[in-house]
């Protein structure tokens, strides 16, 4: 295989999986690093942080502490997640269209990983076939070329480029296998540790701090602007978030964040 198909793969494989997207607050800035969002009530402190932005879902990190005397009652199921090109703080009242997606039940977003880790197990297995069927046909046919009593110009061509497609193929299938492979991997890491960290309470007792994580569908489309809408109790309460720019990623990336 020539180098530098090679090299083009390797480097397509790091740049996809080293710019990760994320959404930071909308008033987020690298030298205050404000990666959650708060909302103070008079008995109740909120704070909602993105924690990934993947290609079929988004996770944000809920907590909540009850300033009261009183037993405060959640109500997740009522949480939704506004998407759009524009913010709610640029908006001239025009909004034409929105993204609106409600949040995912805990049983949801567990049968989601369940999904990732039976699909992954099932395109690596299928992309490790489809190597070695590529790897077999490619011994085959230069195997026929041997056998082959003259040895034209035109011959050496076809077995050159043979090589190189095979070559390139079998690389490309070897990396999206292990690629799958690990996808499968962390779903199932997810599936050990989630039943634990899903927001799924429903009653937060006197001076009692939860912290849970809540799920969200993702569009193919990846919209500059997001707003959590959560009615909670008596007041309907909103936290927006932006993309982070690639300076942002970047820091986040480095910082370990």
């Amino acid at each position: 295989m020539k180098p530098r198909l090679t090299l083009t793969l390797i480097l397509i494989t790091i740049v996809i999986g080293c710019a990760p997207s994320r959404l930071v607050p909308y008033d987020y800035s690298i030298e205050q690093n404000n990666l959650q969002t708060y909302i103070e009530l008079d008995d109740a402190t909120i704070s909602i942080e993105n924690l990934e932005v993947k290609n079929d879902h988004y996770v944000f990190g809920v907590g909540i502490r009850n300033n009261s005397k009183t037993r405060m009652l959640i109500d997740a199921d009522r949480i939704l997640k506004f998407a759009s090109y524009v913010s709610h703080q640029e908006d001239n009242g025009q909004r034409k269209s929105q993204e609106i997606e409600p949040i995912l039940s805990p049983q949801q977003a567990l049968e989601l990983f369940e999904t990732k880790r039976k699909d992954g197990r099932s395109a690596g297995f299928l992309l490790f076939l489809m190597g070695a069927a590529i790897g077999t046909l490619d011994a085959v046919l230069d195997a026929r070329d041997n056998s082959k009593e003259s040895w034209t110009r035109s011959d050496q061509r076809r077995s050159v480029t043979r090589d190189i497609v095979s070559g390139v193929g079998i690389l490309t299938t070897e990396v999206l296998s292990e690629a799958a492979h690990q996808d499968a991997d962390r779903a199932e890491i997810e599936l050990n540790y989630l039943p634990e960290e899903l927001f799924d309470r429903k009653v937060i007792d006197p001076g009692e701090e939860y912290y849970g994580k809540i799920f969200f569908k993702k569009s193919e489309e990846l919209h500059g602007y997001h707003r959590i809408s959560w009615p909670l109790q008596e007041v309907s309460l909103f936290f927006d978030f932006r993309l982070a720019t690639r300076k942002e990623r970047k820091f986040l990336k480095e910082a370990g964040l």
